[in-house]
């Protein structure tokens, strides 16, 4: 009996490890995520306050700009409506659907 519990406590050990391991490198692809794109734009406002500084045209930084923001804001709202589901605030949203009539959909096309 103890040898039974004994290997059942390791086995959800190693399972806890696991999970503790694939958190660490969910963690580091997603500062990995963040930073790129900050970085990104950090580098694109200082060209933008250099070409400032010599009063050159700085429209094309600036939408460059714009669009890193945009890129970095819909990667939060993506890990928002990945915490959200894990969550289960958005379940209440999911519907049946039949898979039946979507194959049936798919072969006819």
């Amino acid at each position: 009996d103890i040898d039974i519990v004994s290997s059942q406590v390791n086995a959800a050990l190693d399972r806890l490890s696991a999970l503790v391991e694939g958190m660490k490198q969910v963690s580091a692809d997603i500062a990995h995520d963040l930073k790129t794109p900050l970085n990104r734009l950090q580098m694109i406002l200082e060209s933008a306050a250099d070409k400032a500084a010599r009063r050159q045209d700085v429209s094309d930084d600036l939408a460059d700009a714009r669009t890193e923001g945009h890129q970095i804001n819909e990667t939060f709202d993506a890990l928002l409506r990945i915490a959200q589901i894990e969550a289960g605030a958005r379940k209440a949203r999911f519907t049946d659907v039949d898979l039946g009539e979507i194959l049936q959909t798919i072969a006819e096309i």
